[in-house]
């Protein structure tokens, strides 16, 4: 971790070096170095060290968004927590740190936000204290206009005359219209009253297809859709064919495959490829396990799924050559980094957070800027890094690297440098009204340089 803890003499039992740090988080390597002879050294692994005899537990087990207020909305949660730091905690959503928040509240309230339809976006509540305790909740993408639900879909059996049942619900939420427009493989279909529904649709024909595109649109806003498929009861076939492969092992792999029956036979299929049969199962048993396969960089797999009772109902899918280099592949992505607020000594933390897949099981380590922040284990939410100087002149950066494949590495950096030696001040004030909003009320554009703010956020008075 960089601290050099002096000489010492030979002879001795026993020697103590210290304080550390018993953050239940940084992972401790101890090096001994022979002064005259450097080579001649030794290094072992004490891992992490956690003083705290209860550990702290936390998890947010209600998370709601509030309506939306001219295209932002606030978030109310509620919070458990056993064994917390007296610091309180902190909330990391949307590239903001929020806080930080003293416990024993009913629930909180944070924001706003804006809502751009699209992004789905995670918080992640940590304690200040012990930031290995957090807890993570996962929301899907906000809406403040017209936005059409998750579509859910059943369908019945096949009428016998090549079309089939279909009952149909979703939720709206702002809608220009009253009604909805329905349109199938991308031609109209029908118009309906948002009020009826679900609705059953009784005669949808299959034209011959397995899958079909089914879209929804609110009739007076083109832009309000959203879109499902569907599957036909009345034709046999495999549709939404996909496959996972397992890590290697001595150069094999399995592979995991899956997919979406139509009105295929009761006596199941048969799986081949590559001039095998792999064997015979039932369509219920789905997704099926195959293997092993040898990794070889060269074999281009393929996979061949056959009806038992109709022969021409089939399908296949190509995987391609398999390396295990490529299979086992560490990625680690999507780094991030937020700064803490300015403490008293012009100092601050950054918390990290990113993705990793297939990591190596000796942790990774965090750097930038010339140093070492230590090594960490996989598996937490938020990774606390300082304290760092808030000079208003480092540019800070962060490269996460694997301990056990280092080419396994990602970093960020922070747009500007971090300020906490200087007086807060604002200066050059700009007002520009615009147009009139109501009686005795306009609109205006406001604007102005700041530096050494200590948070995101400004008071208005007027």
């Amino acid at each position: 971790q960089g601290v050099d803890f002096g000489d010492f003499e030979y002879g001795e039992l026993f020697y103590e070096v210290g304080p550390f740090d018993a953050d239940c988080i940084t992972d401790y390597v101890l090096i001994i170095n022979d002064n005259e002879f450097p080579a001649c050294a030794l290094e072992t692994e004490i891992g992490s060290l956690c003083c705290q005899i209860d550990s702290c537990e936390m998890n947010i087990p209600i998370a709601e968004v509030h309506s939306c207020n001219e295209g932002t909305f606030l978030i109310d949660f509620e919070l458990n927590v056993e064994n917390p730091g007296s610091e309180g905690f902190l909330v990391a959503i949307n590239n903001e740190l929020l806080g930080p928040f003293e416990y024993g509240q009913t629930f909180y309230t944070i924001g706003p936000f804006e809502a751009d339809c699209q992004n789905g976006f995670n918080m992640v509540a940590f304690d200040k204290e012990f930031s290995y305790c957090s807890s993570e909740y996962l929301f899907e993408p906000v809406c403040c206009g017209c936005a059409i639900g998750e579509i859910e879909t059943n369908t019945g059996i096949c009428n016998g005359d090549s079309t089939f049942f279909l009952n149909l619900n979703f939720s709206v939420q702002s809608p220009l219209s009253n009604e909805f427009d329905l349109f199938l493989n991308g031609s109209p279909y029908g118009t309906y009253d948002y009020e009826n529904l679900p609705i059953n649709l009784t005669n949808i024909p299959d034209q011959g297809e397995l899958a079909h595109e089914l879209q929804i649109c609110d009739s007076e806003d083109p832009q309000c859709c959203n879109t499902v498929q569907i599957y036909s009861p009345c034709v046999c076939g495999m549709a939404n064919i996909s496959y996972n492969i397992s890590a290697c092992q001595n150069d094999s792999f399995y592979i995991s495959l899956d997919f979406i029956p139509g009105a295929n036979g009761s006596d199941g299929f048969t799986v081949g490829g590559n001039g095998n049969v792999y064997g015979t199962y039932d369509y219920e048993a789905l997704p099926i396990e195959l293997g092993p396969f040898h990794a070889d960089n060269s074999t281009p797999y393929e996979f061949i799924f056959i009806d038992l009772i109709d022969p021409l109902c089939f399908e296949f899918i190509d995987i391609g050559q398999i390396s295990c280099e490529e299979i086992n592949n560490c990625n680690i992505s999507n780094v991030n980094a937020i700064a803490g607020n300015c403490s008293a000594d012009n100092s601050f933390y950054a918390y990290i957070s990113f993705d990793v897949a297939n990591p190596g099981s000796d942790g990774f380590t965090i750097q930038g800027n010339g140093t070492n922040y230590g090594n960490f284990s996989y598996g937490e939410n938020i990774y606390p890094v300082g304290p760092l100087s808030g000079d208003c002149n480092t540019i800070y950066e962060f490269v996460i690297i694997d301990l056990a494949s280092p080419i396994c590495q990602d970093f960020t950096a922070f747009e500007n440098p971090i300020c906490c030696n200087t007086d807060c001040e604002i200066w050059d004030i700009s007002v520009d009204p615009l147009e009139c909003t109501g009686e005795g009320t306009y609109a205006l554009v406001l604007d102005f340089n700041v530096q050494g703010n200590t948070n995101e956020f400004f008071d208005v008075f007027s």
